[in-house]
């Protein structure tokens, strides 16, 4: 909005001249597994026999993998400035973050706990990889980056308001995606009942509130998100929690100790807070924030407190791998 207008990006930037693909780093995103359902990301080319899924390793068909475009240098406004509407805006949730895991990662220190009779895996990690994928399809112009939901005109104009050379209508799709790096603890309860991905993603948001006020780091400055993983032949959710910064600030890494302790610590912040809560499922004085508006209904803090108690007490190494 500027001078009582509205000015809207259509065009994904290119760069000029005769490397203009230079700015759009392509990729392929399958999202969801038709084994597992995990969602895969990968900027290597997928060939004709398909690609492994990353968490249950069978082969995904390329028919099931849709391409991506990273806008490396931004959008461009229309020429023509639009009326500014007289509604609010619709409020809608376009992207999603997924763990996709650097085969090239730093592997700081990877540790199994018995916790009561049941095994807990805490790894640590950084130049670690996540994604964050729109979805919404766009049909993109070649020629110009003319990007829209619905199709590619015969006959538009590119960012500088001429006559685009693609008179044909030509286009690709794409989602659009942003992939970085950063400092990630992923989360491993062998436990059949991990495999509920609404206990596992109140568990989740507990831990993030527990270690925030435990370890004193900004609400916003720690994410998480949940990825399958097989134990013992069964796939279940691990939880992945990793700072927002890209590059990683070292924050998550805290959580992970040689004997446990900064683990129990978190552990019983995040009971505290969803047992000192008097709502009937999740509200915003536990588990709810603004960010994860796309799944309040699913969030249900007794069946976090639940989850977590039963991993409160002595951690008992059972394999300990620490690199510096």
């Amino acid at each position: 909005m500027a001078d009582g207008k509205m000015y809207v990006s259509c065009y994904i930037r290119k760069m000029p001249g005769k490397n203009a693909d230079a700015a759009w780093e392509k990729g392929f995103y399958c999202p969801k597994c038709p084994t597992c359902g995990q969602p895969n990301f990968t900027k290597d080319p997928v060939t004709g026999s398909g690609r492994e899924c990353v968490s249950c390793h069978t082969p995904i068909k390329r028919l099931s993998w849709r391409k991506t475009l990273e806008h490396r240098i931004g959008f461009c406004a229309e020429k023509e400035a639009r009326p500014v509407p007289m509604h609010r805006p619709e409020h809608d949730f376009k992207t999603d973050d997924y763990y996709i895991g650097d085969p090239h990662r730093n592997l700081i220190a990877k540790q199994i706990f018995e916790v009561n009779g049941q095994a807990l895996q805490i790894e640590s990690t950084s130049n670690d990889s996540l994604v964050v994928i729109g979805q919404t399809d766009y049909k993109v112009c070649p020629a110009c980056g003319y990007a829209s939901e619905t199709g590619i005109p015969l006959e538009h104009k590119n960012s500088r308001g001429y006559r685009c050379v693609n008179k044909e209508g030509n286009s690709a799709e794409y989602r659009l995606s942003h992939d970085f790096k950063t400092d990630v603890a992923k989360i491993t309860f062998a436990t059949q009942e991990a495999a509920d991905i609404n206990v596992m993603l109140s568990v989740l948001y507990a831990l993030l509130e527990g270690l925030s006020r435990e370890m004193g780091i900004e609400r916003t400055d720690i994410k998480g998100c949940l990825f399958y993983t097989s134990v013992d032949g069964c796939m279940i959710f691990s939880v992945v929690l990793y700072d927002a910064v890209a590059g990683g600030a070292g924050h998550v890494r805290r959580i992970v100790t040689a004997v446990g302790q900064a683990f129990q610590r978190v552990l019983a912040k995040a009971i505290s807070v969803v047992d000192n809560c008097d709502c009937d499922s999740s509200c915003y004085r536990c588990l709810r924030n603004y960010y994860n508006q796309k799944i309040h209904d699913n969030l249900n803090r007794n069946q976090a407190s639940a989850f977590l108690h039963q991993w409160v007490g002595n951690m008992n190494p059972l394999s300990v791998e620490t690199i510096e």
